[in-house]
């Protein structure tokens, strides 16, 4: 991908390309065509990964990287997690996949009325939540935006979608992106899914249940039918990288809060709760992705 881009990149010296995705079902394609084509690294943060048709094919992707050898990391936020660490767990035990979840609940089962006395009796901690949603591959081209990963996020909802923007972002401001992916995952409150109650999964169970999402889409194929009709003959990201459908180049920078905001504000770490530049310190950040 690096090299597809080198030429674009040379002739924009010092500039970074964007394109601003309004449709949903066209940025769910880019995210399947980039995680096909990673190389070497493949970042992926979000508040959400639903277990609907979409949030199946996007972890099916994943686990086919990490079938080639792309190193797979994936930070997702414990509140959207909560009684889903069967199906979870099925990437952080998978060959060169890491899981990491946001400021995670004590509690791991799935009686939600233990998951709500944990909150009020700790609102304070557990009331900071991570809600940054990116996708990054070898550090080359990334998505940002207000999507989470689920069918309602990308025209595929059944019973109601959102209405939401991503941009699709190439050049020198990945490297920024990256940065602030980097500070979340090695932030103390990023916790490997291992070191909570259950451990490790072993390497028997992520292979078997890694095949849960071929089995899951023969009873819930609607979206994904609706997903491959709209996607015959369409390669977004190819006519990207070969100049039919073109990126503004422009100068940009990336902001985004601490991971560990709360000291910021407080006055226990460097950085600004108003709108900094990362390049004068990688704690600095402002307005989250909601």
């Amino acid at each position: 991908m690096g090299q597809q881009l080198a030429a674009a990149k040379a002739e924009h010296a010092g500039l970074s390309g964007f394109k601003l995705l309004p449709v949903g079902i066209d940025s769910f394609l880019l995210r399947m065509e980039m995680a096909e084509a990673a190389g070497r690294t493949l970042d992926v943060q979000y508040f959400l990964i639903q277990s609907d048709d979409t949030g199946q094919l996007l972890i099916e992707a994943l686990l086919k990287a990490a079938d080639r050898g792309v190193r797979v990391r994936v930070l997702l936020d414990d509140a959207g997690s909560f009684g889903r660490d069967a199906q979870i767990r099925t990437l952080a035990g998978y060959p060169n996949v890491e899981l990491r979840l946001f400021n995670p609940f004590a509690y791991r089962g799935e009686l939600p009325f233990l998951h709500v006395a944990e909150y009020l009796a700790d609102a304070t901690r557990l009331n900071y939540r991570m809600h940054n949603k990116l996708f990054v591959v070898d550090n080359e081209i990334g998505i940002v935006g207000g999507r989470n990963v689920g069918d309602e996020y990308f025209q595929g909802g059944r019973d109601f979608e959102f209405g939401d923007y991503d941009i699709i972002a190439a050049g020198p401001i990945v490297n920024q992106i990256s940065n602030s992916f980097d500070a979340f995952w090695n932030s103390p409150m990023a916790i490997p899914i291992e070191a909570l109650a259950e451990g490790k999964p072993t390497a028997q169970r992520p292979r078997r249940l890694s095949r849960r999402p071929r089995r899951a889409s023969c009873t819930h194929d609607r979206s994904r039918r609706a997903l491959h009709a709209h996607a015959r003959g369409r390669e977004p990201l190819a006519a990207m990288l070969g100049g039919k459908s073109s990126l503004v180049w422009a100068k940009a920078e990336v902001i985004y809060d601490s991971p560990e905001k709360a000291k910021v504000q407080d006055g226990e770490q460097r950085g600004r709760s108003a709108a900094a530049s990362p390049r004068r310190g990688g704690e600095q950040g402002a307005s989250r992705s909601c």
